[in-house]
């Protein structure tokens, strides 16, 4: 199974979509604490998702040998999506051999 996964991450690359979220939202309030009195440096929803994201196939991808990629494979598809993207962006919203993921990073 492990060696199939290997073989379909090498075969899949991925290209990050665009989100359609309206931005971000307002600062939670802790416990007591007034929201303007928490060190908040990205606003709550500051990151958007990606929702709907693009594949390409791995030859067309501009990954080097060594990029790391986090890899599901359900109902025999199988996606990659690479760290470098996930680092900025955190979640993506896919769905993969008919059934609903959410990524995270």
């Amino acid at each position: 199974m492990a060696l199939f996964l290997f073989a379909c991450v090498l075969g899949l690359g991925f290209l990050g979509g665009l989100s359609n979220d309206s931005g971000p939202g307002p600062a939670p309030e802790a416990e007591g604490l007034p929201a303007s009195e928490l060190d908040q440096r990205i606003p709550r929803d500051g990151i958007r998702p990606i929702y709907e994201p693009d594949f390409i196939p791995a030859a067309q991808a501009d990954l080097g040998p060594s990029e790391m990629v986090m890899a599901v494979e359900i109902n025999g598809e199988a996606r990659a999506y690479p760290i470098s993207v996930l680092n900025s962006r955190e979640i993506v919203n896919d769905v993969v051999g008919g059934t609903p993921i959410l990524v995270t990073w």
